[in-house]
Parts: structure tokens; C-alpha cells; sequence
């Protein structure tokens, strides 16, 4: 049997709507944030989100979009800066990135690819394209562009965990 529900945050604020089967959420559900605003949408099937999903900032912009199958990322995903500006897109394969990922460090650029490698011997992804002069927040120690403390300051949240290359410098 199923039957819809209606989630509320502590607020008492609506946080989520959809129906569950067997103690499992199934179909479409839309989550909300604290302000009412949705949050996100997709489907679930057997309590898994399963096919496409659409994530939402504050002001109804998309944040980010892709699908997903036994309740893990997989093919393409696109993830964008509050305006719409594109933020980063490329491939997930059973929640993990795989293969050149498209970055850009504010919505104005600039960007570049960050390859993530696969297998036994790969190592940590590298930024390329990215001329570290164009950054404007260094390492006055070093002298080096310091893209942690930059996306850091980024329009809006950044949508997604930061890249583990560009926690540290830049690969120039």
C-alpha cells in the first residue's frame, strides 16, 4: 500500500513530500528548505534515489542536476554558480568521478578540465588550463594561488565537495 506523507522541519515548515511503500520512499518526492523553497527533486525506487534528480538554490536557480542509479551518482552531472552560470559538469560511475571533469572557478571564468584517472594507478586529479596569475587570492607565504581560499569566497555554496586538487594549489 502506499501512502503520501508530508515531512516537517523542526520549524514546522513542510521539508519533504512523496510516498513511501513497505516502510520505503517510492516515486517523486520534492524536499524543501527551512524557507519553503524546493531544495530538490527526483525519484525513489525501493527507498534508493533512482533516475534524475534536480537540486535548487535558495532562489529557485538549479545548483546542480544529474541522475542516479541504486541510490549512487552515475553519467553525466552538470553543477552550476547561483546565476546559472556552469560551475562544473562531467561523469560520475557508482558515486565516483571519473574521466575530465569541465571547472570553473567563478562564474566568470576561469576555467578548466580536471582529470580524474581510474584504476590502480591513478593518482590525485590535476587542474589544467587554469592560469594561476588570473586567481586573486595567494599564498602570501609562497607566492602560490591558493583555489581552496578562493572557491571559499565563491558566489553562493559551493554545490558540491571541493576537488581534493583544488584543496592545495593549483597545477601550473
Amino acid at each position: 500500500m502506499v501512502k503520501l506523507w508530508k515531512l516537517f522541519h523542526k520549524n514546522g515548515k513542510v521539508e519533504s513530500t512523496g510516498a513511501f511503500r513497505n516502510d520505503a520512499r517510492t516515486g517523486i518526492w520534492v524536499f524543501y528548505d527551512t524557507e519553503s523553497k524546493k531544495s530538490g527533486e527526483g525519484e525513489y525506487r525501493a527507498g534508493m534515489k533512482e533516475g534524475p534528480w534536480v537540486f535548487y538554490y535558495g532562489s529557485g536557480q538549479i545548483s546542480s542536476k544529474g541522475s542516479y542509479r541504486s541510490n549512487e551518482a552515475t553519467g553525466f552531472w552538470e553543477y552550476y554558480f547561483q546565476r546559472g552560470q556552469p560551475f562544473q559538469s562531467g561523469n560520475f560511475q557508482s558515486d565516483v568521478r571519473i574521466g575530465t571533469w569541465n571547472v570553473c572557478v567563478s562564474p566568470s571564468g576561469p576555467c578548466g578540465k580536471e582529470v580524474y584517472n581510474t584504476g590502480l594507478t591513478s593518482g590525485a586529479p590535476r587542474v589544467s588550463g587554469l592560469n594561476p596569475a588570473q586567481m586573486p587570492s595567494q599564498d602570501i607565504k609562497t607566492g602560490r594561488t591558493n583555489p581552496g581560499a578562493f572557491l571559499d569566497s565563491m558566489e553562493g555554496e559551493v554545490p558540491d565537495k571541493v576537488p581534493s586538487s583544488l584543496k592545495g594549489t593549483w597545477n601550473d
